[in-house]
């Protein structure tokens, strides 16, 4: 089960992941966040992921999708303190040339 809980500092709106994010999750996180987001009004918004345990492809396809519609927003959408696990399917994706991959949510 994944879980998203948000929460805003200065300009940055911050969404902190945990759990799975699979098929059977990624649709609440993506409505969860979507609805959070409120059209993205920030400059930055962050994905927190130090609590993910495990990213599928529909993971990676909602990630996706938020950073188009943080972008059409103008809005940067970054990725923080992702795990071991999740960061090496990050990278082995080719994610860090599309996201800024970040070690801690104060680095974004």
């Amino acid at each position: 089960m994944a879980k998203v809980t948000v929460r805003k500092e200065s300009q940055v709106r911050i969404f902190h992941l945990s759990g799975s994010i699979n098929a059977q999750t990624s649709g609440g996180v993506a409505e969860e966040i979507t609805k959070s987001a409120e059209s993205w009004p920030e400059d930055k918004a962050v994905l927190c992921l130090v609590e993910v345990d495990y990213v599928s492809s529909a993971a990676l396809r909602i990630f996706m999708e938020l950073w188009k519609d943080a972008k059409s927003c103008g809005c940067e959408l970054i990725l923080a303190e992702p795990t071991a696990e999740v960061g090496e399917v990050l990278q082995l994706t080719g994610f860090q040339n599309i996201f800024k991959i970040v070690s801690s949510v104060q680095d974004a």
